[in-house]
């Protein structure tokens, strides 16, 4: 059954996952499957997950920062030295 089918005695606690993508900008996830947001700053994610959740930092949970630097692919190595 839907989420806004339910009665509202019977409604879940929505809770919301709000990360980074490659891009650098700040997605919130509902845990439910209901719909989030893309946000370009931490704040306004943080901001739209506290007001959907009641204001119940419990149920908003951030996920490190994604960090670029340890994802630059390398190039292959053989471990031989080059010959020029």
């Amino acid at each position: 059954m839907p989420y806004f089918d339910m009665p509202p005695g019977h409604r879940v606690l929505r809770e919301f996952v709000i990360r980074r993508d490659k891009r650098g900008r700040w997605i919130v996830s509902e845990t439910h499957g209901l719909p989030g947001g893309v946000f370009l700053r931490r704040k306004e994610a943080l901001r739209f997950a506290l007001y959907e959740a009641d204001g119940d930092a419990t149920r908003v949970h951030v996920e490190p920062a994604f960090d670029i630097r340890t994802h630059i692919p390398r190039p292959a190595c053989s471990g031989a030295p080059r010959k020029e």
